[in-house]
């Protein structure tokens, strides 16, 4: 994913303090098109977190398998 602009991470903000896309967009007088750049904007955050998630998930399992087998 690349950096975030200033105007992408106010949108994500928005998006946070007002529930989802729908009212946010209201919020910021949004067209249909930056609208649809919301939805791709979120879904990406989304699925960066998830892939963090189980990154984190790989690396605990790794970590106890190890502790298993040096006990």
């Amino acid at each position: 994913m690349s950096r975030l602009d200033i105007e992408a991470l106010r949108t994500l903000c928005a998006i946070a303090e007002h529930g989802g896309i729908t009212r946010a967009s209201e919020h910021l007088s949004l067209s249909h098109s930056e609208f649809v750049r919301l939805f791709l904007l979120e879904f990406q955050v989304f699925f960066a977190t998830l892939q963090l998630r189980h990154k984190t998930w790989q690396m605990n399992q790794r970590s106890q398998a190890h502790r298993t087998n040096f006990l």
